[in-house]
């Protein structure tokens, strides 16, 4: 075997082996597929060290905001670059030339794969607002299992708005319940949902927001009654509000 035959079959094994990598980074997760969204031994092994290293992803020596980051990339990826992922590898790897630039690829091809499907999912007309808020969820899981609470630390609003989707699928489902068990199982939800900062949370609760819980938790009720005593209590649920006694 000539030295010529020898350098060119060692030249294919070489291109063989980063096409079967490239392979496995850019491949979209199957839902349910294994504990992470790849099956790689590579892309294992970067999601070992993402996990053993956490704390350096909020660190000056990776982009702050990292989410912020995963954002531009995604914008460049789509109207710059036109979906061609080896672009975005060389982007990166031009400002981080070691295993930092494989560990934000990975991330970002994540981030591209969960972003289409939470794009398709807010299409989806068959599902409410909560079901897609819960798929959401899963969709996060799925793709970030280490690193989800670090990407995704929702504004407290967020959680109201969820809180409310919540109520509103609650409502929808159980039409046949009354005001008690409805508020029975709002606060149960709230505290659930608060758990992590509840103080805060509750802080932003607005009127406007406790107007719409009101006609929720009510409105079985107030179908009931007359405009008249409608008026009345709502006003009474108003001062109830204004007293700080809403949950209470």
């Amino acid at each position: 075997m000539t030295k010529r035959t020898i350098l060119i079959i060692t030249l294919l094994l070489l291109l063989f082996s980063s096409l079967f990598v490239v392979y496995f980074l850019f491949r979209k997760p199957k839902p349910g597929e294994a504990s992470h969204p790849t099956a790689s031994e590579e892309t294992q092994k970067l999601w070992g060290l993402i996990q053993s290293q956490a704390s350096q992803l909020k660190s000056e020596s990776y982009p702050q905001p990292l989410r912020t980051y995963l954002d531009e990339l995604q914008s460049k990826q789509r109207y710059e670059w036109y979906g061609n992922r080896e672009k975005a590898l060389s982007y990166i790897r031009s400002f981080y030339p070691d295993e930092r630039g494989d560990v934000l690829f990975l991330l970002h091809i994540n981030y591209s794969h969960y972003l289409e499907d939470w794009e398709a999912l807010e299409r989806d007309q068959s599902r409410t607002d909560w079901e897609k808020w819960q798929k959401r969820e899963d969709l996060r899981e799925h793709y970030f299992p280490v690193v989800k609470s670090l990407l995704f630390e929702d504004h407290p609003t967020v959680v109201l708005q969820s809180f409310l989707y919540f109520a509103e699928d609650f409502v929808l489902k159980n039409p046949q319940t009354y005001s008690q068990e409805r508020r029975k199982a709002f606060q149960k939800k709230r505290k659930e949902m608060y758990k992590e900062n509840p103080i805060e949370i509750q802080s932003w609760e607005s009127a406007e927001f406790h107007r719409k819980l009101v006609k929720l938790i009510y409105a079985r009720e107030l179908s009931l009654m007359t405009e008249a005593q409608k008026q009345e209590f709502i006003e009474k649920q108003w001062e109830k509000e204004e007293q700080g006694l809403f949950w209470n």
